[in-house]
């Protein structure tokens, strides 16, 4: 699962879900997010990644 959280409300506003970890997946995520909050310019993504 992979979920992107605005981080001024602390809503989460994508998610995506897969059985694999693949590019795809955060890629899917972003993509609801952006739609879902339609943000104008000067939009900062700070990405938190971890891989174990």
């Amino acid at each position: 699962m992979a979920a992107a959280v605005d981080l001024y409300s602390r809503m989460v506003v994508g998610w995506a879900m897969s059985s694999r970890m693949t590019t795809d997946l955060p890629l899917q995520t972003l993509r609801m997010a952006y739609w879902a909050r339609k943000p104008g310019t000067g939009l900062l993504h700070h990405s938190d990644l971890r891989i174990r």
